[in-house]
């Protein structure tokens, strides 16, 4: 067993790209800027929010690393507390596990082994969510035998079922798009609706159609079912026609077959993009708004070593631990800007991160707490 650690506070580095707030040096005329990297966690714990930040409140990012050749898995941690007690109160800490076997440290490949982008969380069974695939069920809105439902996706695949499911990749179809088309046999109404499904993040909304009683023709709004929007852009036939959340009057004044779409972001930074077929006809829409929903469903993937995963650890103000290593766990997380930084006191490589997601965390006695937006920058040493 190998076991390295140091101390992270606040610091400074050059770069030549941005990565937080970045001030010019007013000595310099040279366009040299300065970057003051901290590393730090934000979020909500149980509703309230928390703020850690390396360099505060004698607060200090400790990283270790330990190696095992008898099972040959790496672990790789790195926890945020104060260093104004001995105990581990108001903590943060995150603990990969490599995703490669273990064979010799001096061919360690920290890029290989700490997977950017979607990451599972470590559980304590011998299975672990794939982070990368998911199962698709769709369902429509409306479940009547006088429709004909077509169902048609980017992967080429097609359903005449009501509600079809299948298997999808988010590393091939970051933005997964999902068209239902219908056909009402007792009348002359037909309809289309695309979702560009976010399979990287969670978030949720449609738009929905219904007459203006008010300045008469016909308004959509946003109808939100996974986080909170920010701001709409909304195109008729690809043309932006409005940027407020909702647009109270669909153009009508072009006769033919038109199309609506929203481009929704959240406050998360989630984007998600609907669309939905009209027509005109004299001036008068003919808008037949059938659409659906999803159910993203994990897939179990069999993995008793639980490599490539994360597991995410809370120490109270009381010094009380939970962790979201327990059988069958609830949360997400996900990575980015994965590279490397300066070596420790311990002469130990580093590599640095920005990281959200959310996590159901539990303790040893059965209680539990949710940590909720949480983002931050963090770093871990390894082999």
């Amino acid at each position: 067993m190998k076991k390295s650690v140091f101390n992270f506070f606040g610091v400074t580095i050059f770069v030549l790209f941005l990565i937080t707030s970045c001030s010019k040096d007013p000595a310099s005329q040279l366009g040299v800027y300065q970057d003051d990297f901290i590393f730090y966690f934000e979020g909500k714990i149980d509703g309230q929010p928390v703020e850690l930040s390396a360099g505060k409140n004698n607060y200090a990012l400790e990283t270790d690393y330990q190696s095992d050749n008898s099972d040959s898995v790496v672990a790789m941690s790195g926890v945020l507390y104060s260093s104004n007690t001995t105990e581990m109160k108001n903590a943060f800490m995150l603990q990969f596990v490599a995703d490669k076997a273990f064979q010799d440290e001096s061919n360690f490949n920290v890029f290989e082994n700490i997977i950017e982008g979607n990451t599972s969380l470590t559980e304590r069974s011998a299975y672990k969510d794939h982070p990368t695939e998911y199962n698709l069920v769709l369902s429509p809105d409306i479940v009547s035998g006088t429709y004909s439902y077509s169902w048609n996706f980017e992967n080429g695949m097609s359903s005449t079922s009501t509600s079809p499911s299948l298997r999808v990749s988010s590393l091939e179809f970051p933005n997964f798009w999902v068209s239902l088309g219908s056909d009402v046999q007792s009348g002359p109404c037909t309809g289309k609706t695309t979702h560009w499904l976010n399979l990287d993040r969670d978030c949720d909304a449609t738009f929905i159609v219904v007459p203006n009683h008010v300045l008469g023709g016909y308004r959509a709004s946003i109808f939100e079912k996974e986080g909170a929007v920010h701001s709409v852009k909304w195109y008729v036939d690809n043309n932006l026609v409005s940027s407020d959340q909702e647009l109270n009057n669909i153009p009508v004044n072009v006769d033919g077959n038109h199309t609506l779409k929203a481009e929704i972001s959240f406050y998360s930074g989630c984007k998600k993009v609907v669309e939905k077929d009209y027509s005109v006809l004299a001036n008068v829409p003919v808008i037949c708004d059938l659409d659906f929903s999803y159910d993203k469903q994990d897939i179990r993937v069999y993995d008793p070593k639980q490599r490539g995963t994360v597991e995410l650890v809370y120490f109270d103000a009381n010094g009380k631990r939970f962790s979201s290593k327990y059988d069958n766990s609830i949360g997400n997380f996900r990575i980015h800007g994965l590279r490397n930084f300066e070596e420790n006191d311990q002469n130990q490589k580093t590599v640095r991160f920005q990281f959200e997601g959310k996590a159901e965390l539990k303790a040893a006695d059965g209680t539990n707490l949710v940590i909720d937006n949480a983002f931050g920058s963090f770093a871990v040493a390894h082999p």
